[in-house]
């Protein structure tokens, strides 16, 4: 009995050695633990937090990425804005000019229209001139014999005679023809050339005086110095009459109801020939053809006056 309680006693010594052996090995290995598992922790705490931050970031890059899309959006929207507004720019920039440059061609071509026809009026001139000198019989041109009796019918007169207003007025047909060789030798243009001894015209009847309101025969608007040259002046007007406004000229023209068309010009140049055609309107070639009646006229006298006085500055 004491053999085994000795026995087991020593056993219970020895496990007991071998438990104190054992303590430092377990408590190394509790440390071990304890210091594994707060490493754990500081990993889980550590991954925790990236996550939180990748979520973050992942959030972040997608407001950033949706940012950047309206971004480019706007930009986009922006720059066709810009690109259409400078196309607007440049378009109406480009019109702008274009019109410009319009005008200045108009302007430049009706310079050198103006040009073109001055040179021809010297030419012209010239060569009416030198027609008045060579021949006796020529008298000058329309427009150099006559005026209208008041200025309120210069348009009117001006229209009245068209072409006519630049003829020029000679004693008979030989001269006419002898004058239209001289300006074929010379190069000069053609020229109307009414002959006196020839034309067949008839003063303007009294009835066309009788019509009332503001009617007149254009015959009794035109006045001259020389009698000589009415049968001229009443062949370029012929019976046209003249009334002071277009509802005048309409009516008489259209509703007169006499069965008689009447050849009709307003003050204002508006004409309605026999026919019921109406011609109308104004350009600079107008305007410039009704100062002729300003300018003073070319008798022969004046020419040889002229020639005269060039003769003695020359000696």
């Amino acid at each position: 009995m004491g053999t085994k309680t000795a026995a087991m006693s020593e056993e219970l010594a020895k496990k007991r050695r071998e438990l104190r052996d054992l303590e430092p090995t377990l408590m190394q290995a509790r440390t071990k633990h304890e210091q594994l598992v707060h490493e754990l922790r500081q990993l889980e705490g550590k991954l925790g937090a990236l996550e939180q931050r990748q979520t973050a970031g992942a959030q972040a890059t997608h407001l950033a990425e949706a940012e950047l899309k309206a971004l480019v959006q706007e930009e986009s929207l922006f720059g066709k804005s810009v690109e259409t507004s400078s196309v607007e720019t440049s378009r109406v920039r480009r019109l702008k000019l274009e019109a410009e440059l319009g005008e200045i061609e108009a302007r430049l071509h009706a310079s050198k229209s103006d040009q073109r026809e001055s040179e021809r009026e010297r030419r012209s001139a010239e060569a009416v001139q030198k027609l008045m000198r060579i021949y006796p019989a020529v008298h000058g041109r329309m427009v150099d014999l006559c005026k209208p009796t008041k200025a309120i019918y210069r348009t009117a007169l001006t229209v009245a005679m068209g072409k006519n207003m630049d003829a020029v007025v000679v004693d008979d047909e030989k001269t006419a023809i002898e004058c239209i060789q001289y300006l074929k030798e010379q190069k000069y243009a053609p020229e109307t050339f009414i002959p006196l001894d020839s034309v067949r015209v008839r003063p303007a009847r009294d009835a066309l005086r009788q019509l009332g309101k503001s009617y007149l025969p254009v015959q009794d608007v035109v006045a001259t110095q020389d009698e000589r040259f009415k049968p001229a002046i009443f062949f370029a007007v012929g019976d046209t009459i003249v009334c002071d406004s277009w509802q005048e000229a309409r009516q008489l023209a259209f509703q007169s109801g006499a069965g008689e068309r009447y050849k009709v010009v307003t003050k204002d140049g508006t004409l309605i020939n026999k026919a019921g055609l109406i011609t109308g309107g104004s350009s600079q070639s107008d305007k410039e053809r009704e100062k002729k009646w300003d300018r003073a006229p070319q008798s022969r006298k004046d020419l040889k006056e002229h020639d005269e006085l060039k003769k003695v500055i020359a000696s």
